[in-house]
């Protein structure tokens, strides 16, 4: 910040000529310190002369100016025109000013005359609707508001937007470039006395006129010449203290301040360690906290089901219970009647009429206890409810207080973003089995014994398979289970055994088998890097070209890029299943860049190449994009959900930087989203920067990183939202998000809109953003394509597909791979299983000369199983 100190000038515009002279030093020559001159009358100065030069020099400044806006606040008005007011009160709304609190200047100006002010993204507000009393906060991303006002223009009437006025909430808001202060009282060496290297020399506070020229050790002070000859360390007991050069100790203190990072050369890496660990570990924190509020909901929601499933399992016998107790107590009310007659009439009648009257009632009695019979209901439940929720941690032991010298602290495994193999830090909700008790109590399971997975099913994991396998069910589980196994056999051997397609198969083998023959498929489709995946794509794509059936271009274009974007999300859904996610990206992405080298006449790795490596033609760039939606889908939500609930806030309709306004919003949103970057993200992103990244296309590598990150993540989100969970965004029009996205695709790809597009007045606003996006861009692919760099992000946990999705994907992928296996090449097509895969019983029914694990009877067994 350039610093102009004026004590006084004298009353004509050749002194603003001369505060123009030290500001064109400031600003032309940054290594040389303004001077200072003779005192005279503040109130003499003309700051109508003075202002019209500083304006000039701040347009020829030849520094570049990284911020949004740049306001001069030295306007001054007849309501501003004086310094003691200006300086009391501070700075108050005027066109083009700002609003600028009461009583706070830059550090170090006493009393502020012109000044040059830069303000960061600012917040466009209709005057109409603001109130100083109740001010919104301000969105995310922005640190003033741009308040702007329609004024009738003087020439025809019309309402025309004024320029911007700018409120910033505080003073550390804004940054002060340059400016002029005026300083009453200040003690200033005169020039005569400035150094060679055209820096201040302090002066003497005894001896104005004489600099301070050597060091005392003792007083730990600067002293003057005449301190030494005639002054106070010329007599007495600071006659005997040593005096060195001032040079000689500066020259010491300069090389001291030199070595001063050297001296401990541990102290940064130990500090870069320590912040990424705490980082790291309160990102784990959050992280259990939220999936425990999650588990808990879940847990919640188990518990309300298991008391409904209790009404629903006991409502029947209930009733049937009860009816039996009131039928019961009727029936003892009558009988105990029928008693007390007959011993009423024991007493009161004859032996003949006694005989007679017992006879009746007791076959009245008979009658009447058949007429409503009791169906003596037996029930023994056996309920109960089990559920467990833990927390496995992954916290390394604590290093030593103080280690060795020359020994830098042991590594901790959070240095890497993620916590070691093994001891995943993450919450897993594992039910055993949700019934309820007769007493209605909850009891919590006991702690099982880890068991291995079953041999034939299909899990859904994560890149990152959790480490701990799932536990054993109870005693009671167990038996239940064994149970259950003993009640199929029976129901099997009624049926007999038949095979997939045979009528009259049982679903539960039908599902074994699609499992058996999805395992063996996803296998298949895994062996030798994705090779039969990569073919059936080029198959899929291949097909754009119009068939016989009279197709036009475009028509069998859009069918291409569905079938491939159908083809690419389920061999994503299916590898994820596996843990080879990720591998099933950087495979399509090599093979991409593969074909595109071998097809490229200069051999290298080119911008045109890493474009054609995302267009929607190919399987590579559709995989991406799965692959994003199936992983990233947490990290967009928490990038994208706060900017949407601040763009919901009511916008001037008519303001003419709204669609600026929201596109700086989003971008702020990006250029801060790379802490909660997932880790698989952030592998993809380094094996792109380092395939395309050299040095005969420097720009490929960031493109790249762009291509992905921006147009395959976020724009989609951007454009449809309500896809990716955030719903519909209040306050912005569809076409509005659709436009944001075309302006990041534009950004991402460095060009410009054309003169006659509605979007061309945004040309300007693009050339400002692009530099930070691509500084963004490039720190992002450098930073993951250092290998010894530690992971920065966060872990996410891919969400658990449903089986029947699974099973969905497995089908649709066989029945693509039947219908083109024609076009597929004859290696891909024979081959088979590799060696040590487990093989299988042979079906009845099928032929016995098949090889079961070669790609033709998989499929057949799949979709034999899949007609039933």
């Amino acid at each position: 910040m350039g610093d102009v100190v004026v004590d006084a000038l004298p009353p004509s515009t050749a002194a603003a000529q001369e505060v123009l002279f030290h500001v064109r030093r400031a600003l032309f020559e940054p290594g040389l310190s303004p001077a200072a001159t003779a005192v005279y009358p503040i109130g003499e100065l003309n700051p109508v002369a003075l202002l019209a030069g500083f304006d000039d020099l701040i347009q020829a400044s030849p520094e570049t100016l990284v911020i949004t806006s740049v306001i001069d606040l030295a306007r001054m008005a007849a309501a501003n025109s004086s310094v003691d007011a200006l300086v009391r009160n501070g700075l108050t709304l005027a066109p083009p000013g700002m609003v600028f609190p009461a009583g706070h200047t830059p550090p170090g100006a006493e009393e502020l005359l012109v000044c040059h002010v830069a303000v960061g993204r600012a917040f466009a507000l209709d005057i109409a609707a603001w109130d100083p009393r109740n001010m919104p906060p301000l969105p995310p991303g922005f640190d003033s508001w741009a308040l702007l006002e329609q004024v009738a223009d003087p020439a025809t009437g019309a309402l025309v937007w004024a320029p911007p006025q700018y409120l910033v909430p505080s003073a550390d808001r804004v940054a002060v470039r340059y400016y002029v202060r005026i300083n009453r009282n200040a003690r200033v060496s005169p020039p005569l006395v400035r150094a060679s290297d055209a820096s201040l020399v302090a002066a003497c506070p005894d001896h104005p006129d004489q600099p301070l020229s050597y060091w005392c050790a003792t007083c730990e002070a600067a002293v003057c010449i005449h301190d030494k000859m005639m002054g106070s360390h010329a007599l007495g007991p600071a006659a005997q203290h040593p005096l060195v050069p001032l040079s000689t100790i500066l020259a010491t203190t300069h090389d001291q301040i030199r070595a001063g990072p050297r001296a401990h050369p541990d102290v940064a890496a130990r500090a870069a360690a320590l912040d990424a660990n705490l980082a790291n570990l309160d990102a784990a924190r959050a992280a259990v906290r939220d999936q425990a509020d999650r588990a808990a909901t879940a847990l919640r929601a188990k518990y309300d089901a298991a008391l409904a499933s209790l009404e629903s399992i006991t409502a029947f016998h209930n009733d049937v219970l009860r009816a039996d107790e009131v039928e019961l107590r009727r029936q003892a009310q009558l009988i105990a009647s029928v008693e007390a007659v007959e011993q009423a009439s024991l007493a009161a009648l004859d032996p003949a009429s006694l005989v007679a009257s017992v006879t009746a009632s007791r076959a009245a009695l008979v009658h009447a206890l058949a007429a409503a019979p009791l169906r003596d209901a037996k029930w023994n439940p056996s309920l109960a409810v089990r559920g467990e929720l833990t927390v496995t941690s992954g916290i390394p032991p604590v290093p030593p207080h103080n280690p060795p010298a020359n020994h830098p602290p042991p590594e901790s495994p959070l240095t890497h973003g993620r916590p070691p193999a093994g001891a995943p830090i993450a919450a897993d909700l594992l039910w055993r089995k949700v019934v309820t008790t007769p007493q209605g109590a909850f009891r919590p399971a006991k702690p099982a014994r880890p068991a291995s997975p079953p041999r034939e099913s299909l899990p859904c994991e994560s890149d990152e398979r959790p480490a701990s396998p799932p536990a054993r069910a109870s005693r009671a589980s167990r038996a239940s289970r064994s149970l259950s196994k003993s009640r199929i056999r029976r129901r099997h051997s009624e049926y007999g055994h038949k095979s997939p397609g045979a009528p009259g198969v049982n679903k539960s083998k039908q599902r074994l088998y699609r499992r058996r023959g999805a395992r063996r498929l996803v296998r298949l489709i895994m062996q030798d890097e994705f090779a039969l995946a990569l073919a059936l794509g080029q198959v899929l794509a291949g097909e754009s070209r119009p068939g016989p059936s009279g197709a036009s271009p475009a028509t069998a274009a859009a069918a291409v890029f569905a079938s491939l974007r159908e083809t690419a999300y389920n061999l994503v859904q299916l590898a994820c299943a596996e843990g080879a996610g990720l591998r099933l990206v950087l495979a399509g992405v090599r093979a991409q860049l593969d074909s595109g080298l071998a097809a490229s006449a200069a051999a290298r790795v080119d911008a045109d190449l890493v474009a054609s490596l995302f267009n929607g033609s190919s399987l590579a760039s559709h995989v991406m994009v799965a692959y994003a939606q199936v992983v990233g889908l947490g990290f967009v939500q928490s990038v994208l959900a706060p900017v949407f609930a601040a763009l919901a806030r009511p916008l001037p309709h008519s303001a003419p930087h709204r669609l600026r306004t929201l596109a700086d919003t989003v971008i702020a949103a990006l250029l801060a989203s790379d802490a909660v970057l997932p880790l698989q993200f952030g592998a993809l992103i380094g094996e792109l920067y380092r395939a395309t990244a050299g040095d005969g296309a420097p720009d490929a590598g960031v493109k790249a990183v762009g291509s992905f990150i921006v147009l395959r993540v976020f724009c989609p989100a951007i454009a449809k939202p309500e896809l990716y969970g955030l719903g519909p965004v209040q306050g912005v029009e569809a076409d509005e998000l659709l436009a944001v996205s075309t302006i990041l695709q534009h950004l991402v790809s460095g060009i410009a809109f054309a003169a006659d597009s509605p979007h061309a007045a945004l040309n300007d606003f693009l050339r400002a953003t692009y530099p930070a996006l691509r500084a963004w861009l490039e720190e992002l692919g450098r930073a993951n394509a250092d290998p010894g760099a530690a992971s920065r992000g966060t872990e996410y946990h891919t969400p658990r597909i449903d089986a029947r999705e699974l099973e969905s994907s497995m089908l649709a992928l066989a029945h693509c791979l039947r219908h083109h296996a024609s076009h597929l090449p004859p290696q891909l097509t024979s081959i088979r299983l590799q060696p040590g895969e487990p093989q299988p019983k042979p079906q009845s029914g099928a032929d016995p000369n098949a090889d079961p694990l070669s790609l033709d009877v998989i499929l057949t067994t799949i979709l034999a199983a899949g007609t039933r």
